[in-house]
C-alpha cells in the first residue's frame, strides 16, 4: 500500500497510525501537523515499512516507533513538536536518515524501553531554544550508533552535552565521528564523504611545520558514486587536548 500526499492535522489523538500486521508499506510526502497527541505513529508489529520526506509538525511528539521493527525512515522533517522528534519504545533495527530534527521541546531523540540496534546516520539535529543541550535521551541499557550526524556544531564537548545517557562510566551512545556541516537531506544528494587522507606525515623546521597526505581516492562508505574530495582544512591546537580536537576554544 502507498499513502502519499495527504494533510492530515487537528486529529483527536493522532494523524496517522501503522499497527499491527501493517507491512511493506510506503508512507511518503505527507503532511502532518497539530494532532493531539502524536503525529505519526508505527505500532505494535509495524515491519518492513518506508517512510520517506513526510513534514511532522507543531504536534506533541513527531512519530513515534512502538515495539516494530525494520523500517526505513528517511528524508522526514520534525520540528516545532512540544516534546519530541522521534520516540523509540521497544523497537529493534529501524533506519533513521537525511532526516531533520529542528527545534523539538524536550528532545530531538528520546529512547526508552527495550530498543535496540536502532541506526541514526545522516541526520541534521538542532535543539529547541528553551532546552538548548537536550538532543538525544537514551533511556535504555543499549548500545546505539549515533555516528556521522550534524549536531549543529563541531565542538565535541558541546555535542557530548546535548546527549542524555543512562550508562555511568562507558557511553551507550556513539556519536563519533561526526559530520563537520549540515547533511544534503534532498533526495540523491550527495551525503558520503571522502575517505580518510593516507601517508600523513609531519616535517619539523624552525618556525614552521610541513604536512603533507595522500588526497583520498575512495569514499567513506561503498556505495558508489565519485570521491569528490574537494580540499582539506588544517586545525591547531592552542592547547593539548586531543580528546576534543575540534573545540573551537583550543583551536587555533
Amino acid at each position: 500500500n502507498t499513502v502519499r500526499g495527504n494533510t492530515v492535522s487537528s486529529n483527536s489523538v493522532m494523524g496517522m497510525m501503522l499497527e499491527s500486521g501493517s507491512t511493506g508499506n510506503l508512507v511518503d510526502s505527507n503532511t502532518v501537523n497539530s494532532n493531539s497527541v502524536i503525529g505519526m505513529e508505527l505500532s505494535q508489529g509495524a515491519d518492513n515499512n518506508r517512510v520517506l520526506n513526510n513534514t511532522l509538525n507543531s504536534n506533541p511528539t513527531g512519530m513515534t516507533v512502538y515495539a516494530s521493527s525494520s523500517n526505513v525512515i528517511i528524508g522526514n522533517v520534525l520540528a516545532s513538536n512540544v516534546s519530541y522528534g522521534f520516540e523509540l519504545n521497544a523497537c529493534t533495527g529501524n533506519v533513521f536518515a537525511q532526516n531533520t530534527l529542528d527545534s523539538n521541546g524536550l528532545y530531538q531523540v528520546t529512547i526508552t524501553g527495550a530498543s535496540s540496534s536502532d541506526t541514526f546516520f545522516k541526520n541534521n539535529f538542532r535543539a529547541s531554544t528553551s532546552n538548548p543541550d537536550s538532543m538525544v535521551s537514551n533511556g535504555s541499557t543499549n548500545n546505539f550508533d549515533f555516528s556521522r550526524n550534524w549536531w549543529d556544531t563541531t565542538d565535541e564537548v558541546t555535542i557530548d552535552k546535548r546527549i542524555d545517557d543512562t550508562a555511568t562510566t562507558t557511553p551507550t551512545l556513539t556519536f563519533r565521528p561526526y559530520r563537520l556541516g549540515q547533511v544534503d537531506t534532498t533526495s540523491g544528494g550527495d551525503t558520503t564523504a571522502p575517505g580518510l587522507p593516507s601517508g600523513v606525515t609531519c616535517t619539523a623546521a624552525t618556525g614552521y611545520i610541513t604536512v603533507t597526505w595522500n588526497i583520498p581516492t575512495v569514499r567513506e562508505e561503498t556505495n558508489g558514486g565519485t570521491v569528490g574530495h574537494a580540499g582539506a582544512k588544517i586545525y591547531r591546537l592552542t592547547s593539548a587536548d586531543t580528546n576534543h580536537w575540534a573545540n573551537p576554544a583550543k583551536i587555533g
